[in-house]
């Protein structure tokens, strides 16, 4: 999920554990929990490309007292569910700011009380592909009290389907423990949000390494001792390594570095093992360290290498990938942190028996509804390219657009008939690109990655 920092931050606290065992949400339920960092601009347009929605929001959101924020959990292409849960402070803007930027040590009991109160969720939007609302409702726990009707559909896009899943039960709990006048606009804020989710823009997630699938990987690195290894070396001797990328402030990366250890003991048997990749640990050696011992991590644990980023995308912590002893990157990396450790060694067990993710090729471009073509240009992090400039083209002309801050450029379809799309113009920093596509479908969305420019 992203989030700010200071959202990042407060998860190390035992608020937390408060949040999981709540289950709130279908993807917590699904057992997927994220640490990752992003931002919210209220009364602006925002693409998760992620989970496949791009979202104008109101200037209502600017005018509100309280604190409201998304947070985005991606697309899981392995359950075919994904989720975004909007949450709502009752407390002044101002207020929840100053709260929310607080180093951990600066928590008082109080702010963690008052934040366990205040912090409610207004609904969530899951994104679905292969199960009717009837199996949605068995994933959940009984106790959430939710029923067929809690799943309004806002949106389609081919075969994927999005609902905006209300949770009475929870927001009854809710209100009773917050002051009137945030109560009233809570309700408000509800009920503006579903309008803005109704009037959506939804298309084909993006599922962050999908495109790694079958990519070798390789690198030098130290350990967190200070001892170089390659990772030929490492790989070498194993069938599969499961790299297991996270962060010092991800509480649900420390929680299960325990059971990980214990994992990797058990997977000895099987000729796999599993190594570590503290991805802070470049300024925050010695408290990696210390949790690597407090936890009793015993498997091998790197510092991040030069352009891991790259060879690892990862937009989540932890995120986990699979490699064979070749080094090539096995079907989908595991973003999150399941609440049953088992589902790791489910995947292990199925690439082992030679299983695979069926995804479908790689799209480069697949069909909206939106009536207007539009070109998404991100770099190979996933981070969407402002200023990137597209020729889009017929028979007879072409026409040049400007990608915005979201990374898409748009263009309106005149003929109905069959385009040529190319980049003309990149930004400072990334390779020209010739390539070409031509669209496939009316009303496409068509997605280039740049590469960055070699030093």
């Amino acid at each position: 999920m992203k989030t700010r920092n200071a959202f990042q931050k407060r998860k190390r606290m035992d608020l937390e554990q408060e949040y999981d065992k709540k289950g709130l949400g279908i993807l917590l339920a699904m057992s997927l929990l994220f640490c990752a960092a992003s931002a919210f601009a209220e009364g602006t347009r925002e693409t998760y490309t992620e989970n496949g929605v791009a979202l104008q929001y109101t200037e209502f959101f600017e005018q509100i007292k309280g604190k409201f924020y998304p947070y985005p959990g991606g697309y899981d292409g392995r359950d075919g569910i994904g989720s975004i849960a909007f949450w709502y402070l009752a407390m002044p803007k101002a207020e929840a700011d100053i709260l929310l930027d607080k180093n951990d040590d600066e928590w008082t009991d109080e702010d963690k009380q008052s934040f366990r109160i205040k912090q409610g969720l207004v609904l969530e939007l899951i994104t679905v592909k292969g199960h009717t609302v009837a199996e949605l409702l068995e994933m959940t726990p009984p106790d959430m009290g939710l029923t067929e009707e809690d799943f309004v559909e806002v949106g389609k896009s081919g075969d994927m389907v999005y609902y905006a899943l209300m949770m009475p039960e929870e927001n009854k709990d809710y209100l009773e423990g917050i002051a009137p006048a945030f109560q009233e606009e809570y309700k408000a804020v509800q009920k503006e949000l579903l309008e803005v989710l109704k009037n959506g823009e939804y298309f084909e997630p993006v599922i962050p390494g999908a495109d790694l699938i079958g990519k070798t990987v390789s690198f030098e690195a130290k350990d967190v001792d200070g001892n170089l290894v390659r990772s030929e070396d490492i790989f070498k001797e194993h069938e599969i390594t499961m790299i297991n990328v996270w962060a010092t402030w991800c509480g649900n990366c420390i929680r299960e570095l325990t059971e990980l250890s214990e994992m990797n003991k058990r997977l000895a048997e099987k000729n796999v093992a599993v190594i570590g990749l503290c991805s802070d640990a470049d300024t925050k050696l010695e408290e990696c360290k210390a949790i690597i011992k407090e936890y009793g991590v015993e498997y091998l644990n790197l510092l991040p290498f030069e352009g891991f980023n790259e060879a690892l995308k990862v937009t989540a912590f932890p995120t986990s990938y699979f490699v064979s002893r070749e080094g090539k990157i096995l079907g989908l990396p595991f973003r999150g942190a399941p609440m049953d450790m088992s589902a790791y060694e489910t995947v292990i067990d199925g690439l082992l028996a030679g299983e695979t993710v069926e995804l479908g090729e790689t799209k480069k471009q697949s069909a909206n509804e939106t009536g207007m073509y539009r070109v998404i240009v991100s770099n190979e992090e996933g981070d969407l390219l402002e200023g990137v400039y597209v020729q889009f083209c017929s028979d007879s002309t072409c026409t040049l657009g400007m990608t915005d801050a979201n990374g898409v450029a748009e263009f309106p379809d005149e003929a109905e008939g069959t385009y040529t799309i190319h980049i003309l113009k990149v930004p400072e920093g990334y390779e020209e690109t010739t390539e070409e596509i031509q669209t496939e479908a009316v009303y496409s969305d068509v997605y280039y990655v740049l590469k960055k420019a070699m030093n």
